[in-house]
């Protein structure tokens, strides 16, 4: 985490990096991946997807796991939440911007959730008559 860390704090563009999914959880198993989410300053897709690139690339020198990156910028909404619900701040460059996505990232998430459970619960009652014929 260390060297995660150490590789992020030198990027300028990173606002806040967060550690999540089973390798920060007593779930973690040998071949754990790690999971990292990086919230950056840059909004254009295209510069998004270059940082992406870039960050894939240097992930050998700080970790011999196999590391996810996901950019928070562009991650989907239900993704973002779950982030911010559940990751471990490891970088909070600019607590200020990190709290200001955060509070977007609620707003949208709940204005999202009830359409997402009006097609799981659609997608259960399908599910239901096939099983049952």
């Amino acid at each position: 985490q260390e060297r995660i860390l150490n590789y992020f704090a030198e990027r300028p563009e990173a606002i806040a990096l967060y550690l999540f999914g089973s390798f920060d959880t007593s779930f973690e198993r040998a071949d754990s991946d790690i999971d990292i989410a990086v919230l950056v300053s840059k909004e254009n897709k295209k510069e998004l997807e270059v940082l992406k690139s870039e960050y894939y690339n240097a992930s050998p020198r700080f970790s011999m796991r196999t590391v996810d990156i996901v950019i928070l910028n562009s991650a989907p909404t239900y993704l973002k939440h779950r982030i911010l619900k559940t990751g471990r701040i490891l970088l909070d460059r600019n607590p200020a911007k990190r709290k200001e996505f955060t509070a977007m990232v609620i707003q949208e998430y709940f204005d999202y959730k009830p359409i997402e459970d009006l097609c799981l619960s659609r997608l259960k009652a399908r599910f239901a008559r096939v099983a049952h014929g």
